[in-house]
């Protein structure tokens, strides 16, 4: 459904090989007494390492990888005493896309490469097939990341994990640094969890939504998902949706700032809205950015 493959790798790997992962560790390894190879010592701590290895071989044949793996990791909780306690053995969701985006055509060249937001948009599709609405996306500092090109995933407050593109450094130590990888590793245990038996189901509208388009000229570094939040809280029951569509920077807009250019759909069933009750609304909106976020309306 979001076009990738699964892949089943072994479970067995060396704390060497994951220290190249540049990762905190969840707790000890779960080491091999009788191991047969000297590259499988010891049970896994995370599904990435092995999966990077799958990239790699992939990518040798072909332009483009886009895998998943669902599996158990191994490790001894803190406090854990070793071998007498029992492992720890949390299920695991991890992705990786690489390459081009689009496969070869006539139409011309396929040179554009998969980014941040291709794997974001896959992460987005499959909390919408959970039906999970209330999950934040927020900035993330992680060795394993690329710094400014990173996330963690929450989830009704609960961290979930982290995705983003590989730090170039992590690329090279596994030998898949021809072109970016962007990859998410994800608890399942706790996002499993927040699922609920039923789900409500809209009727379709009777009267028809309106369209607005509205732009904000806010500083650089605030996330546009905050812009977002706070015009969703102004807009109230009236607001049903809300688009980013452009991101600017650039004259006339001052240095150290940039557009954010949305779609609002206003729609209601008990009647058709007005222009008035729309423009209520927008003011509203427009109001509330300013004073919360000192944003500027762009002319």
């Amino acid at each position: 459904r979001l076009g990738l493959r699964e892949h089943i790798t072994y479970r067995f790997t060396t704390p060497e090989r994951e220290a190249l992962l540049n990762a905190p560790l969840s707790g000890e390894y779960v080491l091999m007494l009788n191991a047969i190879t000297a590259d499988k010592t010891a049970l896994r701590q995370s599904l990435l390492p092995n999966l990077l290895d799958v990239t790699r071989a992939n990518l040798r044949f072909t332009p483009a990888v886009q895998v998943f793996e669902i599996g158990a990791v191994y490790f001894y909780p803190p406090g854990v005493e070793m071998p007498e306690g029992l492992p720890a053995e949390p299920r695991r969701l991890a992705i990786i896309l690489s390459g081009q985006r689009d496969d070869a055509s006539w139409l011309g060249a396929p040179d554009a490469l998969y980014d941040f937001y291709d794997l974001k948009g896959i992460v987005e599709q499959f909390l919408a097939a959970l039906h999970l609405t209330s999950y934040q996306v927020t900035r993330a500092q992680h060795p394993s990341l690329h710094p400014g090109r990173s996330a963690a995933l929450s989830v009704n407050g609960i961290p979930i994990g982290v995705f983003g593109e590989l730090h170039p450094l992590v690329a090279q130590s596994f030998d898949v640094d021809g072109a970016p990888v962007l990859a998410a590793e994800f608890d399942l245990d706790p996002l499993l969890a927040q699922l609920q038996p039923m789900h409500r189901v809209a009727s379709l509208p009777i009267t028809p939504a309106v369209l607005e388009d509205i732009s904000l000229v806010v500083k650089d570094d605030l996330p546009a998902a905050e812009v977002e939040a706070v015009i969703r809280q102004a807009g109230g029951d009236l607001l049903k949706a809300v688009t980013l569509f452009d991101v600017y920077r650039g004259a006339p807009i001052p240095d150290g700032h940039k557009s954010l250019a949305y779609r609002l759909t206003y729609q209601t069933d008990e009647r058709t809205l007005n222009d008035k009750e729309v423009a209520a609304v927008r003011k509203k909106i427009v109001k509330s950015a300013e004073a919360r976020l000192g944003a500027a309306l762009r002319a």
